[in-house]
């Protein structure tokens, strides 16, 4: 995504990338910024972390690459979507498309109208009833629609577990459909110690075994607090440890510490959404990750328990 995005804004092209969490917003924009460094080119780099500035720059298109979360899409769109992209790169899609109205968001920065969409639509609901007449007017519409100028749309997920009616408008429109992949090998060992009496002193003395590059989960049960007490603990243990829970204000500077070498650990809580499980692009740094308790998800099924099915799931 740097090194594309670097290219295709030389050439003239508008490049938005949309990542899952601020902390990698950061990540990418430090990344490409290297890049142009290391090759000595310039380009109209645009990140949003927050500041008041950078979303006056957005509003007045003042950028060829622009960086944001998903959070920033859902929550902004407005101060976008007088703007025309011609790449929108999406990682993690699984996250951005939680929210369905996204997939239509994103078709309208690549250049299509709402009543492209709304069309499309028509026809995806035609098309689920066995009702579409392909010799229809409605098909020579489609077929303008598609014929358009608009850009190029590349998505980026681990599980590519997408779905929902919304997702049918990439077939439509941009003529293609969203896969799934798997993986069966991983040169990954897994491990649990039983019986453990005292979190903290196991924890540590792993983390003296392993000595860097290590990544410790707390579970969601244990909660904020207790990741408090063990960053605690181990920094008076003589750990170069650092926190990363997301009302931390030094989340973002321990990542950075710890890519650089100055950190040896980094905690975080097991939570699908947490900085540590979504926030971080170093794999050259990230060796071991230790779980203290088992992550899960809690589910209160006091709410599903008259519908048999969502009990089941």
């Amino acid at each position: 995504i740097a090194i594309s995005s670097i290219y295709f804004s030389k050439n003239g092209k508008k490049i938005l990338i949309i990542l899952p969490t601020r902390v990698l917003v950061n990540q990418m924009y430090e990344k490409i910024r290297g890049y142009m460094e290391k090759l000595n080119v310039n380009i109209n780099l645009l990140a949003y972390l927050g500041k008041k500035e950078e979303k006056k720059r957005i509003e007045e298109g003042d950028f060829d690459v622009l960086i944001v979360s998903n959070q920033f899409i859902s929550k902004n769109f407005s101060i976008l979507k007088d703007k025309k992209f011609d790449i929108i790169f999406v990682d993690d899609v699984d996250a951005f498309f939680k929210g369905s109205k996204n997939i239509e968001r994103v078709l309208i920065l690549l250049g299509f109208t709402e009543e492209d969409i709304s069309i499309a639509k028509e026809v995806i609901d035609l098309k689920i009833k066995g009702k579409f007449d392909f010799r229809s007017k409605l098909r020579e519409e489609m077929e303008k629609i598609k014929k358009k100028e608009h850009g190029v749309l590349v998505l980026s997920s681990a599980t590519g577990a997408i779905r929902g009616k919304r997702v049918k408008l990439y077939k439509e429109l941009l003529n293609f459909s969203v896969g799934t992949g798997s993986s069966k090998l991983r040169n990954i060992i897994d491990a649990y110690i039983e019986d453990v009496k005292d979190f903290k002193t196991a924890v540590l003395e792993l983390v003296r075994k392993m000595e860097d590059g290590i990544l410790i989960f707390i579970s969601k049960e244990y909660g904020v607090e207790y990741a408090k007490e063990l960053y605690e603990f181990l920094l008076n243990n003589g750990i170069k440890v650092g926190l990363v829970v997301s009302k931390e204000k030094d989340a973002i500077d321990n990542i950075k510490r710890f890519a650089s070498g100055e950190l040896s650990v980094l905690i975080g809580i097991a939570h699908h959404h947490g900085l540590l499980v979504r926030g971080l692009d170093l794999p050259t740094r990230v060796k071991y990750a230790i779980f203290v308790g088992i992550p899960k998800i809690s589910i209160n099924i006091t709410k599903f328990e008259k519908n048999l099915k969502n009990l089941i799931i």
